[in-house]
């Protein structure tokens, strides 16, 4: 009892549709999370369009690229962030991170294993839609946390996404839904139940509702501050 797990579990969150604010709550759920006393570790996997670095205010030396041409190792680029959150820059601008072979997918997979005793949780920013890497990083962990917002097409791409993990997993990928940009706890819980509707006529599976967040002034000026939002 009080002693902390000796393996990190892993969270990948990702999007169908670009725009929804995904990164946005991955760094300030990860910022929170800090603050109760977890180790965190923020991995940015949107490869070839990294921007949690911006959201942060940080400025990197080095990044993916460096791991990716064994320059670095992952413990090698860490950087402190707000709360002691430990954070992994992904690589903007770069093709051959966004469009990796499989072996060199899985090369960056296998490397998470030497991150698995630093933090209690591994939580991964994907790139909206559902490619390869996005693909593989939400089967590479123990959950998936999908985030979308009440447009019509936000939820379709959700529900792509979730269908397609749903498949390669078998079922066996535990999936939670996060409704941001509402209007009023009412309009959340109706896009969900819209979403889990069509889940359950042609996935027969029912996703987990983690919560939503609601429209705020605030968070654009959050992110010309380059600070996220919960400080």
């Amino acid at each position: 009892v009080g002693q902390r797990p000796q393996f990190a579990k892993v969270l990948t969150f990702a999007s169908g549709k670009g725009g929804v604010g995904k990164s946005n709550i991955i760094i300030n759920t990860a910022i929170a999370l800090a603050g109760m006393d977890l180790r965190i570790l923020l991995l940015d996997m949107d490869l070839g369009l990294a921007n949690i670095d911006i959201l942060l205010g940080l400025t990197p030396h080095y990044n993916l690229t460096h791991v990716m041409s064994k320059q670095k190792t992952l413990t090698d680029i860490i950087l402190p962030g707000p709360n002691d959150v430990m954070f992994i820059p992904g690589a903007s601008g770069v093709s051959r991170l966004a469009n990796l072979k499989d072996d060199e997918r899985g090369f960056l997979i296998d490397s998470f294993s030497t991150l698995e005793t630093k933090a209690d949780l591994l939580m991964i920013d994907t790139g909206a839609g559902i490619s390869e890497n996005v693909l593989q990083f939400a089967l590479a962990s123990q959950a998936l946390i999908v985030v979308t917002t009440p447009e019509p097409t936000a939820r379709m791409d959700a529900y792509a996404l979730i269908k397609t993990t749903h498949r390669m997993s078998s079922g066996r990928l535990p999936c939670y839904v996060i409704v941001n940009e509402v209007e009023s706890p009412r309009e959340a819980e109706q896009v969900f139940a819209s979403l889990n509707s069509v889940c359950e006529k042609h996935l027969s599976y029912s996703p987990h509702y983690l919560g939503h967040v609601p429209c705020d002034p605030v968070i654009p000026k959050a992110v010309k501050q380059r600070r996220p939002f919960v400080l």
